[in-house]
């Protein structure tokens, strides 16, 4: 499987790989969509294809890497919130129980007597107590146990869970790599795409490939693009449906951005002053969302205002 951009944290794991100096953890951190699902797969693949040459990632033909193709292969335990070993999906956070039975499994003898990769998507969004189990499981790693734990941010992970990974950024892709993935589209679609994409290959991938999706997404930013420039009391509307509907915050949050990254960058002076302002607003609620215990209604009325009161400086 190919993987667009990140050729600085690829490059690191392939020779830490190839060395044989692996740590025990890693973290991965970075947006949503941005590929370091991706790039973790690609770690696990790497450790535990079959094949005795091959680019980093497996070969992609044997059958350690079909197992891993389908999420499948017993040496390779996955958690996420929406990829639970025991609790319920529909759970806001990743329980202590989900914590023991990963380290359950990661004490039974692997399946090919050789490594174990232990990938863990949204640690911050584990209860305290799942983080204090995770701590003691990585406190007390396993031999040939690699753990890869991934989150949007650093925000709401205990200290003592970051100072035993390595940690490796993830940042958003060059519009010119991410073109190419969306040249099937209609014309007058692609470039609206690629600003939706904001530099994530995985919503890339889907905006090509699901048009259910790519329409959704499409509608919603045009609602995104006029609740930037709209009243407040339009925007606390949209706080209150966003309370019934999770997950629009984090697109406005993510497109608004992006627009005054744009705006940003041939601005001068006072509008400059403000305009960085308000992008560093969004970006401090949008690390904010993604931990776990966050009032959503309360943290989007808070940006709102914060953003209106920037914006009445010009009047």
């Amino acid at each position: 499987m190919e993987i667009i951009g990140h050729e600085r944290p690829l490059a690191y794991l392939r020779a830490v790989a190839t060395r044989g100096e692996l740590a025990h953890a890693y973290l991965f951190v970075g947006p949503a969509g941005v590929g370091k699902r991706a790039v973790a797969e690609a770690l696990a693949r790497e450790l535990l294809c079959s094949a005795k040459r091959h680019d980093f990632g497996g070969c992609g033909a044997c059958a350690d890497c079909a197992l891993m193709a389908n999420r499948a292969h017993p040496d390779v335990v996955t958690l996420s919130p929406a990829e639970r070993l025991l609790t319920d999906a529909d759970k806001k956070d990743i329980g202590i129980e989900d914590v023991h039975e990963l380290t359950r499994r990661l004490a039974a003898t692997a399946w090919r007597g050789g490594w174990r990769v232990a990938i863990v998507d949204g640690v911050e969004r584990m209860s305290r107590d799942a983080m204090t189990a995770l701590l003691k499981t990585l406190e007390e790693p396993g031999e040939r146990t690699v753990f890869v734990l991934i989150a949007q941010t650093l925000s709401g992970i205990l200290p003592t869970i970051r100072s035993r990974a390595v940690p490796l950024a993830f940042t958003p892709v060059a519009d010119d790599e991410l073109a190419p993935m969306l040249a099937s589209l209609p014309a007058g679609e692609r470039a609206p795409a690629l600003a939706l994409a904001n530099g994530r290959p995985g919503i890339a991938v889907r905006l090509a490939n699901d048009a259910e999706f790519r329409e959704r997404a499409l509608s919603e930013q045009r609602e995104y693009h006029t609740l930037l420039r709209a009243a407040l009391p339009t925007q606390f509307s949209f706080a209150e449906a966003e309370s019934r509907e999770p997950g629009r915050l984090e697109g406005f949050l993510s497109y608004a951005a992006a627009e005054l990254r744009k705006d940003l960058a041939a601005a001068v002076g006072e509008r400059q002053q403000r305009i960085a302002a308000a992008l560093g607003i969004m970006l401090k609620t949008l690390a904010s969302l993604a931990g776990a215990n966050v009032n959503r209604r309360l943290a989007a009325d808070h940006l709102f205002f914060q953003l209106d009161g920037l914006r009445r400086q010009t009047v």
